[in-house]
């Protein structure tokens, strides 16, 4: 089973130069087993079927799953990729109300609001 890239994308070559690639074009496709999932870390073998399916729901499994890889360090087969994830996030939804009003003149600001 392969991920696949289907929606419609332009992209800007060289100067003015579009590419445009009709909706369902493969691009890559990705071998489920080269991602880390809940499927392809060994934690839900060492935990038995039966406990890992009272807390494989929504995020918990996979994040648990990353968890127990990192804690292995250097024995785990994800060492290289979860040295590579990010340690921060600078998106939107952490900036204060005054970060946001520097956006004023930009379509961004009027998209995003504070409940």
């Amino acid at each position: 089973m392969f991920v696949q890239i289907v929606r419609p994308i332009s992209v800007d070559l060289i100067k003015n130069t579009f590419v445009i690639l009709k909706e369902g074009t493969v691009l890559f496709t990705i071998p489920r087993l080269i991602l880390l999932s809940t499927r392809t870390s060994a934690l839900p073998n060492l935990l038995g079927k039966e406990d890992w399916n009272l807390i494989d729901k929504g995020w918990t499994g996979l994040i648990l799953c990353m968890m127990y890889e990192e804690a292995l360090g250097e024995a785990s087969r994800w060492c290289a990729y979860l040295r590579d994830l990010p340690t921060d996030f600078d998106t939107l939804i952490y900036w204060s109300e005054d970060e946001l009003e520097m956006l004023q003149a930009s379509t961004v600001r009027s998209k995003f609001t504070f409940s």
